[in-house]
């Protein structure tokens, strides 16, 4: 064997164990190392249940994130179909105005009542100076 070992060597020497040697924590009569290894035996049964319960407590968000999510989906659907119906109504409104206006007081006149309604609707919902 040679009489000198590297550095990756000596290393390895004082990582393993050799056949035939004890571990250098075990000769050690004041228990250190046993205080050691009960310790750290004591924080990973400790970090298991922490692990367990982080992940419960991530599944429970991701549940209440997912029904956020959909119930903010039902809301923007429903109000869509509110805008339509919106829409639908305004129409069936302005139509009515329409006809009623042509049977009273002729064509041009019942135009007329109707472009002045969507004017005055348009100039309620601009953005512009005041």
């Amino acid at each position: 064997m040679r009489d000198r070992l590297t550095s990756t060597e000596l290393q390895n020497q004082s990582t393993f164990i050799q056949q035939g040697q004890s571990c250098p924590c075990r000769r050690r009569k004041d228990g250190h190392a046993r205080a050691f290894n009960d310790l750290l035996r004591a924080g990973w049964a400790h970090a298991q249940p922490d692990q367990a319960r982080h992940a419960i407590l991530l599944r429970d968000r991701t549940g209440q994130a997912t029904a956020t999510v959909a119930s903010y989906a039902v809301a923007a659907g429903l109000f869509a179909a509110a805008g339509v119906f919106l829409i639908a109504a305004c129409l069936v409104g302005i139509t009515a105005l329409f006809r009623w206006a042509e049977l009273n007081y002729g064509l041009f006149q019942a135009f007329a009542a109707v472009g002045a309604l969507l004017v005055l609707i348009s100039a309620t919902c601009a953005d512009g100076p005041p």
